[in-house]
């Protein structure tokens, strides 16, 4: 008498080795995303800070710290590696006196607080980081 697998076994053996490889397959596909995604938020907080960084370094003299909105309308334009001039990541800055407008006299602050916004798109829409600083 010959033995041998029944058709059963072969197809819940084929099914749980088409599991598995499908389980393997779509692990390796979140963890290559996952990957971009920490890539592009490293990048991005390297680009922020080295421009809160430059900024700072200008601080108090420079009219690029005036009180507002800077670049006044549009974005400083960066690419995947953090160089200026790319398409990849847009930031804007903002400046604003670190004593509120009409504070009395003991509780103001010299200074200016700086915030830098840092964006840029991924698959599941536009991600952001914001950086803030009193000086």
């Amino acid at each position: 008498m010959t033995r041998g697998f029944s058709m059963i076994e072969v197809v819940i053996s084929s099914t749980m080795l088409l599991l598995g490889i499908t389980g393997i397959v779509m692990g390796t596909q979140l963890a290559t995303k996952q990957h971009e995604h920490d890539r592009k938020v490293a990048t991005a907080i390297v680009v922020a800070e080295r421009r809160m960084e430059e900024l700072l370094l200008l601080f108090p003299t420079s009219l690029e710290l005036a009180d507002g909105r800077h670049p006044v309308t549009g974005f400083e334009t960066f690419d995947g590696e953090g160089r200026r001039g790319g398409t990849v990541y847009r930031l804007f800055y903002t400046a604003t006196p670190a004593t509120p407008p009409g504070a009395p006299p003991e509780d103001r602050i010299p200074g200016v607080i700086l915030e830098v916004n840092i964006a840029w798109n991924e698959s599941v829409g536009e991600r952001s980081i914001q950086l803030r600083t009193v000086r």
